[in-house]
């Protein structure tokens, strides 16, 4: 394989410099030599653009330049057009295999072997998500010698601050800093109205040279900066021939176009004149992209010109814009297609970009675009109703988004002209509409459908869309509870995958999270961050369920401020289906705290505000449901508990029902809650185990330690006993130690017992449910009384003294009497009159 040519210079996809521009040596020597990292923030039209082709324009610098917007929105997208560009083709393919989008590691292992080069990234703020990209070139510049300059109009990322937060290297000019000065202006303005064209232009680069080519002797107008630039641009315009102003106008719909693209919107003919005039008087630049030119007005000139072909061609609008879209749709800029698409109401076309590559669209909302679908369009166009309907979700107006929703599920029933690649990503589009529209079960069904429609079509009718398709159909899986057919369709969707990856681990992470599975939790966070995955991924949609599973986590082990600390990562509008399970695994964590009354509010809040919105499905209910009895556990509200899941039929209610038994020593109940049929008939080794140990417990609080040692001996499988380590916390950490100890020496359960991590919150749960006259007994041993003299203090016999303090140590967790009064005095139990006892005197 010959070796491609080594990267060429960033000058030659520069754009071009105007022959009359000014010379800067103020912002020039900040840029020589190039630190790491370069940012250039200011408005449209300030001189950004210049200034950065000038520092790199005639140097020996290889690299490349690229505009975001023009070429690529999208991170994807950006590597791939950006890597063939300095690296060369055969090596580019090298980093770039398959369809999978480049991690970081890999980025910055591609850049080591390009060693010092330089990437201008020009309207870095037209990312369809800037802080991701961000990432990436911190990433690049802390362990390469690439060297980047970044031009954008608002902040991206935290390019800004890695100079203070990562101890990078980097230049900051701002619009104060390109503001001409006095000197400056002279350059452009020698023979004088130095202070006019500074006050009329507000410093602005373009309006600076603008004035400077237009203006006569006579006295500048009093107008603002904006106002006179309009002026001056229409004026021009005016100036021009009939074909000139056809010329302008209608590429100014593009924004920035190719020959080729002007000859599709304007027809055929020598434009150069036209294209040198306008390059002259700064209203264009000219960037070399591949072997063509491109062309691109800045925002002010295309703001003017689209104004004027809106008024002077309302009637071309529509056909212009479909030009454009479908120029764009064949460049692979998927986002562009579509928002062009739209405003052609060319709807079949918008519907292909969906189909192609638009999942990412659908899950984000659609875009701004997306919400210029009318109702009566969504009766006929399935995929763009759903679009709009999820951008209205977004939003947080729920009562469009159904109306939308349910026309895409009446235009998906009756409109049959569809190829199998629409039907399939419509499929998988419905699917996701029920889920989050509450009815799990329904979903899957179609998702099921949907798996069949995608087998039929083949794999090369999605594209690098496929693995996300197969991901959002195990995330409708998940919400049914059917884990299985989760992950038989999560094996397709590896986790470096750039569409679905990062959704397959946080589904994977919650899924082990429900089954305990705590050491697998860490090993998929460690694999994501060994890939690469931004922070902008992890704290949205994608890695909203690995928020859950580490929350999950940290819950049950105790550490309630970790729990809170991921809490605040995680924005709850950005996976509004998730909200109930992450915001109830997080207001559990007052319970850590002792504050379970505020846990049992919060959860009462979180329910209304669902059913406010119409959006909490019954799975949603019964998941607050489930998180408030616990809290009540906590609270020693036990028949409250008890009412909230009453009805549940879960493995889950029927084990908690006989916790609660166990802690209050109703051993009637406790059987009961124990031969519930859902419990007895799981075949979920989870739950098997589960029932098991509280059997055991049950036999403990009984006195009969031998047969709670007979109990776990039947759990004979050998991946239970790994089951017994993780699954031990539903028991108080005392009556583990008493297993453990009346299991026969050999018992392979007997170190998973010893070793089952202590949980603070399963402890807490205990510790908290003392029943009133386990509260007398506790406070009667500060007297320094014997057994027999307590008991005749309470007027209750001895063994039922010692019943209920053996009752209170295993709450307590403590072995002995000293332990047991330090325990009353921390928790600072105070008297009361015990129901049943008799006060003595």
């Amino acid at each position: 394989m010959g070796k491609d040519p080594y990267p060429r210079r960033v000058d030659s996809s520069a754009p071009r410099i105007p022959a009359d521009a000014v010379l800067r040596p103020r912002l020039m020597g900040a840029l020589d030599p190039l630190p790491p990292l370069t940012v250039l923030r200011a408005p449209g039209g300030s001189g950004k653009t210049v200034l950065a082709s000038q520092a790199v324009t005639g140097r020996e610098l290889a690299g490349a330049w690229v505009t975001v917007g023009q070429e690529s929105s999208t991170r994807d997208g950006f590597w791939r057009d950006l890597l063939p560009r300095v690296l060369g083709g055969d090596r580019a393919a090298m980093y770039l295999g398959g369809s999978e989008s480049p991690s970081r590691h890999t980025l910055t292992d591609a850049f080591l072997d390009l060693g010092d080069v330089v990437v201008v990234v020009d309207d870095a703020h037209e990312f369809d998500d800037p802080a991701e990209v961000a990432d990436d070139i911190v990433e690049i510049v802390r362990a390469t010698p690439a060297r980047f300059v970044v031009l954008t109009r608002t902040p991206v990322g935290r390019l800004e601050e890695a100079s203070t937060t990562l101890r990078l290297d980097v230049v900051r000019v701002g619009v104060d800093d390109l503001a001409f000065t006095h000197d400056e202006v002279r350059q452009l303005a020698p023979d004088g109205s130095v202070d006019r064209l500074l006050a009329a232009s507000g410093g602005n680069a373009l309006l600076l040279r603008a004035l400077v080519l237009d203006r006569d002797d006579s006295e500048l107008p009093a107008t603002t900066p904006g106002e006179l630039a309009s002026d001056l641009i229409s004026g021009f315009v005016a100036e021009l021939d009939s074909d000139e102003q056809h010329f302008l106008l209608r590429t100014s719909l593009a924004g920035s176009f190719t020959l080729a693209e002007a000859e599709a919107l304007v027809g055929p003919g020598d434009h150069a004149q036209t294209i040198e005039e306008v390059e002259r008087r700064g209203l264009l630049m000219r960037y070399r992209t591949g072997t063509d030119d491109a062309y691109r007005y800045h925002p002010v000139v295309r703001d003017v010109l689209s104004a004027a072909l809106a008024a002077q061609f309302p009637g071309d609008l529509a056909r212009l814009h479909g030009i454009v879209a479908r120029s764009r749709f064949a460049r692979g800029e998927l986002v562009d297609a579509f928002h062009h698409a739209l405003l052609a109401r060319d709807y079949p076309l918008a519907t292909e970009v969906l189909t192609r590559g638009g999942t990412v669209l659908l899950r984000s909302g659609g875009g701004e675009a997306s919400l210029t679908v009318p109702l009566r369009v969504a009766f006929s166009y399935p995929l763009l109703a759903m679009a709009r309907g999820l951008a209205e979700n977004a939003r947080g107006r729920h009562w469009v988004a159904r109306e939308f929703f349910g026309a895409a599920l009446v235009a998906g029933r009756s409109r049959s002209q569809r190829n199998p690649a629409e039907r399939a990503t419509l499929a998988v589009a419905q699917s996701v509409i029920l889920r989050i529209s509450g009815k799990p079960q329904d979903a899957a069904r179609i998702a099921r459908n949907a798996l069949e429609l995608i087998e039929r079509a083949g794999a090369d009718a999605f594209g690098e869309q496929l693995t996300e398709l197969y991901a959002l159909c195990a995330a409708t899986f998940f919400q049914a509870e059917s884990w299985d057919e989760a992950s038989r369709v999560l094996e397709r969707v590896p986790f470096s995958s750039p569409r679905g990856g990062m959704l397959s681990a946080s589904l994977q992470a919650a899924m082990a999270a429900l089954r305990g599975e705590w050491v697998a939790v860490g090993d998929i966070r460690r694999q994501v961050e060994e890939i690469g995955w931004p922070d902008a991924s992890i704290n949205n949609y994608p890695g909203a369920l690995l928020h859950f599973a580490e929350m999950a986590r940290d819950l049950m082990h105790g550490d309630a401020a970790s729990v809170r600390e991921r809490l605040a990562l995680w924005e709850p509008r950005k996976a509004l289906e998730f909200r109930v399970p992450i915001l109830t695994v997080g207001y559990l964590a007052d319970v850590l705290d002792g504050a379970p009354e505020r846990t049992v509010r919060s959860l009462g809040e979180l329910r209304e505000f669902e059913l406010g919105r119409n959006r909490l499905s019954e799975e949603g209910a019964r998941t607050i449901a489930f998180a408030e009895a616990i809290a009540r556990v906590a609270t020693g509200d036990f028949a409250g508990a008890e009412r909230l899941v009453a009805r549940q039929r879960s493995v889950w209610a029927a084990s908690l029902r006989a916790h609660i038994a166990l802690l209050q020593r109703d051993d009637a109940k406790a059987v009961r809650a124990l031969a519930d049929a859902a419990l007895v008939s799981s075949v979920d080794p989870r739950a098997v185990v589960v029932r098991h140990l509280l059997l055991a417990w049950r036999f403990v609080l009984l006195g009969d330690e031998a047969s709670a040692a007979r109990n776990l001996g039947a759990l004979s499988h050998p991946g239970e006993a790994a089951l017994v380590r993780d699954l031990a916390i539903v028991v108080p950490g005392e009556v583990r130690g008493m297993l453990a100890a009346a299991l026969p020496a050999d018992s392979p359960l007997r170190l998973p017992l010893e070793q089952a991590p202590e949980s603070p919150f399963s402890e807490r749960l205990a510790r908290r449910a003392l029943t009133e006259r386990e509260v007398a007994v506790l406070l009667q041993l500060r007297t320094g009384g014997s057994n027999a003299d307590i008991a005749q203090a309470l007027n209750i016999s001895t063994n039922t003294l010692k019943a209920q303090l053996r009752s209170a140590y295993l709450k307590l967790g403590v072995s002995s009497r000293e332990d047991a009064l330090a325990r009353v005095a921390e928790l600072g139990l105070q008297p009361r009159v015990p129901t049943g006892v008799k006060p003595q005197g």
